[in-house]
């Protein structure tokens, strides 16, 4: 009888101590998967997706400074633009701080492209439009239908596919939990 119920005792204690040990280690992944999503899901959302929707005003400023033909008013706009540029600027510093996977950082590499490209143009048709002449208006506004809106389109795509990367890895790690 007494060997049983050690028998017993040792087996209710090795139950136990498994079931200890694979709580503790389920536990270490949920706490991973949250920390994961804390320090880098939800902040490269809440960066990209403000780049995102600013790069939409950009273009809708750019578009008021090439109908303008007046100096003070294209000064206001070009002042909004740099703003904007700044505050994009500063999300993406935010962004790159993060830890990126290789994935990620494939598609990142992408959005970089298009970020040069979508200056590089936008800066292009704001110095026609700063002509201040129905010709060079003309000309800006030809630029950014025919060559920035095409650029906007691809860079917002590349930042929407980062961002369902991200969105994906918060969903999948809240799974875990």
């Amino acid at each position: 009888v007494g060997t049983r119920i050690t028998l017993g005792f040792a087996v209710v204690i090795a139950l136990t101590i498994l079931f200890g040990i694979f709580a503790f280690s389920r536990m270490r992944i949920i706490e991973r998967s949250a920390d994961d999503i804390a320090k880098n899901n939800v902040p490269a959302v809440i960066a990209l997706g403000h780049i995102q929707t600013e790069l939409y005003h950009v273009v809708e400023i750019l578009l008021q400074h090439a109908a303008s033909s007046d100096q003070h008013e294209m000064d206001s706009l070009e002042a909004q633009m740099n703003t904007l540029h700044e505050k994009n600027e500063k999300a993406f510093q935010s962004y790159e701080s993060l830890s990126l996977g290789p994935g990620e950082l494939a598609l990142y590499e992408k959005v970089k492209a298009d970020r040069n490209e979508f200056w590089r143009v936008l800066e292009e048709a704001r110095k026609l439009s700063r002509l201040g002449t129905a010709a060079g208006n003309a000309q800006a506004k030809e630029l950014t239908d025919n060559q920035l809106k095409p650029v906007l389109q691809k860079y917002v795509d590349d930042l929407q596919a980062v961002l369902d990367l991200n969105n994906n890895g918060s969903r999948d790690g809240l799974a875990l939990v």
